[in-house]
C-alpha cells in the first residue's frame, strides 16, 4: 500500500521510467536479501528470532517495490506510443503475467515436494535451502525486467527538466501536487476517484481472499487429501487466470470497459452465490471443487483487467501515475480485509462464498454510479491522442499519433 502510494506520485513527479527503475530494484534486492539472510540450521532460538525479523523486514521492501509496480507499470504502458487502440491493448495485457504469476508458486511447491528430505534419499534439498530458494525466485523476473527497461531507449525526459528554472525538480513536484488537488476539488474527479477505487477496493476483498486462502479452502472442500494433491488442485484453480484475461480483452474490444465491468460483477454475483448454496445443501466435493473453479475464473474475468486499466482512463496524464497509486492502494486496503476477515467471520464456508456475492451486488452498483459511460471515456481518450487532452494534463504530440514509440515491445516485457 505505502509503495503504490509513494510511487505513484514519484512517476508523476520525476518519470515514469526512473519510478519503475526504483520500484524494480527494490523488489529484486529485497527478494535476494530475503533469502539468503543469516544462517538458519543449528543456530540458537535468539539468532532464529533475530533472522526472522530481518526476513521480515526484507519482505517489507519487496512488499514496497512490488506495490509501486501496479501504478507505474499501468500508467507507463498506456501512454508508450500514440496510437489509442494500442495503448488499451497495452495495458491489458500486462495482467497476463500477473495470471500466471499467481500459479508458479504451487507449481514450484509441487516440485520441491519431491525433493525435500526424507522423501527422495541422501540427494534430496535441505528445507533451509528450498525456502531459501523460494523467496529467491521473486527476484528472477524482476531481474528480466530490469534488462528490458536497460535496454529500451531512454527518451522520456525526467519531468522536472520540463520546468524551467534552476530548481525545476521542486518545482515540478509542487506543480504535481497543486495539480492534483486542483482536480480532487472537482466533483466529477471526485466521483471518478470513487469509480476507480470503491470497486477495486471490493474485487480484492473477493479476489486475495479467495486466491490467499484457497489452500484452506480446498482443504475444507477436499478433507482428506494429500499436500500434493492440494498443490495440484490450487495449479488447476489458477491455470483459469489466463483464460479469463484473454476473455475478458475479448470482452472490452467490444462492449467497452464499463460495460465488461458490470458484466464481471453479475458474473460474480451469480457464480460465489451459487458455490454457496452447493455447500449449504451438501453437494459432493466434485461439485463444490468445479463451481470453486468457476469463482476462480469469474476472479480473472471483468474486474480482474478493468480495475488496473480503468485509472489509465479516468484521470488526465499529469495526475494518472498518483491516482492510479491511490486506487491501488484502496485495492490492497480491501486485499487485506479479504484475508484477514474472510477466515475469521465465523460463518463457514458457505457463508463466506454469499459474503462475496455481496461484495459483488456493491462493486456492480459503484460501478454504475459513479464510472462514466464507454462512449465518454473514448471520447475524451480520442481527444487526448489528438493533443487535446480534455482532462487538462500534458498534451501528447498529435504529430505522432499512430507511430509506435521506439523501444514499445521491451516496455511491455519489462511491465
Amino acid at each position: 500500500i505505502l509503495g503504490m502510494l509513494v510511487v505513484g506520485f514519484l512517476a508523476d513527479a520525476i518519470s515514469r521510467r526512473q519510478a519503475f527503475l526504483i520500484t524494480t530494484y527494490l523488489t529484486v534486492f529485497g527478494a535476494i536479501a530475503s533469502g539468503v539472510v543469516g544462517p538458519w540450521e543449528g543456530s540458537s532460538t535468539a539468532l532464529q528470532d533475530a533472522i526472522a525479523r530481518w526476513i521480515v523486514a526484507w519482505r517489507f521492501v519487496i512488499g514496497f517495490g512490488i506495490g509501486g509496480t501496479f501504478p507505474v507499470s499501468g500508467a507507463e504502458s498506456f501512454e508508450t506510443g500514440s496510437d489509442t487502440t494500442i495503448s488499451k491493448l497495452r495495458v491489458q495485457w500486462i495482467l497476463t503475467g500477473q495470471a500466471l504469476g499467481q500459479m508458479l508458486p504451487y507449481v514450484v511447491a509441487f516440485v520441491f515436494s519431491y525433493l525435500s528430505v526424507g522423501m527422495t534419499g541422501a540427494g534430496a534439498l535441505s528445507y533451509e535451502f528450498q525456502w531459501r530458494l523460494f523467496l529467491c525466485l521473486g527476484a528472477v523476473f524482476g531481474v528480466f525486467g530490469l534488462v528490458q527497461i536497460h535496454l529500451s531507449p531512454d527518451e522520456e525526459k525526467p519531468h522536472h527538466e520540463l520546468v524551467s528554472g534552476s530548481d525545476g525538480a521542486a518545482a515540478h513536484r509542487q506543480q504535481v501536487r497543486e495539480d492534483f488537488l486542483r482536480y480532487v476539488a472537482q466533483p466529477k474527479y471526485q466521483g471518478r476517484l470513487i469509480g476507480a477505487c470503491i470497486p477495486w477496493f471490493l474485487y480484492d476483498v473477493v479476489a486475495y481472499g479467495i486466491a490467499l486462502d484457497s489452500v484452506e479452502i480446498l482443504e475444507k472442500v477436499f478433507t482428506s487429501d494429500s499436500y500434493r494433491e492440494n498443490m495440484i488442485q490450487n495449479i488447476v484453480a489458477t491455470s483459469l487466470n489466463l483464460p479469463g484475461v484473454v476473455i475478458t480483452i475479448t470482452f472490452l474490444a467490444v462492449y467497452g470497459i464499463r460495460t465488461t465491468q458490470l458484466i464481471g460483477w453479475c458474473f460474480m454475483v451469480a457464480i460465489f452465490a451459487a458455490t454457496g448454496v452447493a455447500k449449504s445443501v451438501g453437494a459432493s466435493s466434485g461439485v463444490v471443487f468445479a463451481l470453486y473453479l468457476v469463482c476462480r475464473f469469474s476472479i480473472w474475468f471483468g474486474m480482474g483487467i478493468t480495475c488496473f486499466y480503468l485509472p489509465n482512463l479516468l484521470f488526465p496524464e499529469s495526475i494518472r501515475g498518483t491516482c492510479n497509486g491511490i486506487a491501488a492502494a484502496m485495492g490492497k486496503a480491501g486485499a487485506l480485509v479479504g484475508v484477514f476477515l474472510l477466515p475469521n467471520l465465523g460463518v463457514g464456508l458457505a457463508g463466506i462464498f454469499y459474503v462475496c456475492s455481496g461484495m459483488a451486488v456493491a462493486g456492480y452498483f459503484f460501478t454504475v454510479m459513479f464510472v462514466p459511460t464507454d462512449e465518454t471515456l473514448d471520447q475524451e481518450l480520442l481527444a487526448a491522442a489528438k493533443g487535446k487532452d480534455l482532462g487538462g494534463g500534458r498534451d501528447r504530440d498529435a504529430a505522432t499519433a499512430g507511430e509506435p514509440a521506439p523501444g514499445e515491445k521491451t516496455r511491455l516485457l519489462s511491465a
